[in-house]
């Protein structure tokens, strides 16, 4: 377990012992009976903020408490992640969420969603511009070959493939 990982845990045991809890229905409730407001995120997941046995104002993840509240320590087991069963962040009743494997989390994503983070991921690793997948286009409408535009292009033949047939670079 890495280093951030020790204080989340420790953070969300200590939330626990608090008294913070979710309900059934997925509601933040604090120590007092009154219902928690949470905010977004850098990785849009809703949290809250709550001090560290050290008192320092920490954020949790709410749906990692959660999981703690109704999974123990079995969120700890290496390879396991929080699973939204819906898909959807903001809800954290307990029939949406589970515990899992990175791969069980993926799937409970629509359809659109892990196309839309996959074509995210794949724009960092792209290597041709839009104006050269349109200029790659023509060129091979003109007649080019693929080894003529495997040279201009400085890609595998197998990209340019993909490029033609609307498989990457969909038009």
């Amino acid at each position: 377990m890495t280093p951030a990982e020790r204080r989340a845990k420790s953070l969300e045991q200590c939330a626990l012992e608090k008294g913070y809890k979710i309900t059934e229905e997925g509601v933040v409730i604090g120590p007092s009976g009154e219902q928690v407001k949470t905010r977004p995120g850098r990785d849009d997941y809703p949290r809250f903020t709550v001090r560290n046995r050290d008192g320092k104002a920490r954020p949790l993840d709410v749906h990692r408490l959660a999981a703690l509240q109704w999974f123990g320590d079995a969120l700890y087991e290496p390879g396991i992640e929080t699973r939204h069963l819906n898909g959807n962040i903001n809800d954290f009743s307990r029939s949406n969420i589970a515990i899992g494997t990175k791969g069980q989390n993926q799937m409970d994503k629509t359809p659109e969603m892990r196309r839309s983070q996959a074509n995210h991921a794949a724009s960092f690793v792209r290597k041709l511009t839009p104006a050269q997948v349109a200029n790659l286009r023509a060129d091979r409408e003109q007649g080019a070959s693929y080894d003529e535009l495997r040279l201009k292009y400085g890609v595998a033949k197998s990209t340019i493939s993909y490029v033609v047939n609307n498989k990457t670079y969909a038009a």
